[in-house]
């Protein structure tokens, strides 16, 4: 019964999630020019280092992290078991049946992802504390996305591409699309972002690090994707975490803590 009452809700999804047919919004990559550069948003922030144990290592990361699901594909499962509350599968056009590859928890919402495996994801549902689907985005024309956020007040979608093991570090980096106006309105510099991040106020927090590269925790400016600052890692963070105030960072090798206050 909640199955069938997660799909049935789709007819309540508000329509700047929609495209005119009421299909998933249709996310793209579009350039824009010098003049159409927004505004920056940051008036300044304090990132410091709480904690630092070289040594030490999550071997729970990714519930630590917020993922509940991970799979690369039907019957090869990495991580958890699927919700009982979302499909396994989804249907893209009216067509195409896609199975269900992750699903993790953000804020005040649950992401789920279809695609025809973990790294080629077609589908981003997202559904809200009360389990309701909210919204949908169709991801078609976007090669390897890897986490999303959805600012539903603010009308904006962000999502980063790329993992480290996985296609051109010189693509992984964070995407803003706007819902209201139906376009991106900026994307980070290139080698900025590889996975999960955090969304702020005026900030965005991440990290990257791909093999035989130097890996960083990465500040971005949430008004145009300016890199703040880029602070340097020992190895790789597999996720960005709030705990009890402060940003929990498991890496490769050791665990960082930061706090991190915007001004």
């Amino acid at each position: 019964m909640i199955y069938r009452a997660l799909i049935l809700l789709a007819i309540s999804i508000p329509a700047f999630a929609q495209n005119e047919a009421g299909s998933p919004l249709r996310v793209t990559v579009t350039s824009t020019t010098a003049a159409e550069q927004p505004a920056a948003q940051s008036t300044g922030y304090r990132l410091t280092k709480v904690f630092h144990d070289p040594e030490a290592k999550d071997p729970d990361s990714k519930s630590s992290g917020g993922i509940i699901y991970s799979a690369y594909g039907p019957g090869n499962v990495w991580h958890g078991e699927v919700p009982g509350f979302i499909p396994e599968v989804a249907v893209l056009g009216g067509e195409e049946t896609i199975p269900l590859t992750d699903v993790y928890e953000r804020g005040r919402f649950i992401y789920a992802h279809y695609g025809t495996d973990h790294y080629q994801t077609k589908l981003v549902q997202v559904i809200d504390e009360n389990r309701f689907l909210i919204a949908e985005f169709n991801f078609y024309e976007i090669e390897n996305v890897s986490y999303a956020h959805f600012d539903r007040d603010a009308e904006m979608l962000y999502y980063s591409v790329i993992e480290p093991n996985i296609g051109e570090s010189a693509e992984a980096r964070i995407h803003a699309f706007s819902i209201a106006e139906g376009k991106e309105i900026w994307q980070s510099d290139s080698g900025t972002s590889h996975g999960d991040f955090e969304v702020m106020e005026s900030h965005l927090l991440t990290h990257y690090g791909f093999s035989g590269q130097d890996d960083f925790l990465v500040v971005l400016d949430k008004g145009n994707g300016k890199t703040l600052e880029k602070y340097s890692l020992d190895t790789a963070a597999e996720i960005i975490a709030p705990s009890d105030g402060v940003f929990y960072v498991p890496c490769y090798s050791g665990i960082y803590r930061f706090e991190f206050l915007e001004k």
